[in-house]
């Protein structure tokens, strides 16, 4: 395949674990967290590079219903995760 060409083959696994055994099975490349690949460090047949770009970088959400009926406790972990 040619550099700027379409990828002709998508695979999807269920599981981190799983990408990283098809990959170990040399299956392909596959893009997982960092605490997944390394799992797998040492692993012969697996090797890992660091992804710097910024669409690499994962956004995490907190998903509720409704603050203010939520409990104390839980009101305040929120708070205290989103930094308000």
């Amino acid at each position: 395949m040619l550099a700027g060409q379409s990828v002709g083959f998508r695979a999807h696994m269920r599981t981190f674990d799983g990408i990283c055994c098809r990959v170990e099975q040399g299956a392909g490349i596959g893009i997982v967290p960092a605490t997944a690949a390394r799992r797998y460090r040492g692993t012969p047949g697996i090797h890992t590079i660091e992804l710097a770009d910024s669409w690499a970088s994962r956004q995490l959400l907190v998903c509720m219903r409704d603050l203010n009926a939520m409990p104390r406790p839980e009101k305040a972990l929120v708070r205290h995760l989103a930094g308000i």
